[in-house]
């Protein structure tokens, strides 16, 4: 398939289609002359099929980033780490770079798309074990602390009863933090 005459165009050109296509405010026929008057050599139907990719990939963009926001709000209550966040961005970026590489116009090969299936189900794997991993630091931190309250309480001359309540309270916390 031939490459768009739009997509031929220098960087500088297509940043400045990129922009005004954001801003929304021109029509194609507009877009197609300003591009003319900067030099392009684009027709109206390049600018055409163009700016429809460019609101396909928008959209997916937008999909993404709504997403991500969602997976932020269900992890809210579990520790993220630095490996989850990695793990969701990997994610992201793979599925970003496909949708580009369809809009340039190259056809995904099927393993290629059971290359992203595959990676996206390592990811998924391993977020739940970063996941799983932070749960029980998560506890093992709690009944740690648990225990030092224990010895605290003991020195200070607390009641059995007492210290039985802190760490109830302690290990408890632990708990709702869990998913």
């Amino acid at each position: 398939m031939a490459r768009s005459s739009i997509r031929r165009l220098p960087r500088e050109l297509r940043a400045e289609l990129d922009r005004l296509l954001s801003d929304g405010q021109m029509t194609i026929r507009e877009l197609t002359a300003h591009l003319q008057t900067l030099g392009a050599d684009v027709s109206k139907s390049a600018v055409h099929r163009y700016s429809q990719d460019f609101e396909r990939m928008a959209k997916d963009i937008r999909l993404a980033r709504e997403m991500a926001v969602a997976i932020g709000r269900e992890l809210e209550a579990v520790p993220s780490g630095d490996a989850g966040r990695l793990a969701i961005e990997s994610l992201q970026a793979l599925l970003l770079r496909a949708r580009m590489e369809i809009a340039d116009g190259e056809k995904l090969k099927v393993r290629e798309v059971a290359e992203l299936a595959r990676a996206a189900k390592d990811l998924s794997a391993a977020l739940k074990t970063n996941v799983d991993v932070e749960i029980r630091i998560r506890k093992q931190t709690a009944e740690e602390a648990a225990d030092a309250a224990e010895e605290a309480g003991k020195a200070a001359g607390l009641t059995a009863a007492t210290i039985d309540v802190i760490k109830s309270q302690i290990l408890g916390i632990a708990q709702r933090g869990s998913p």
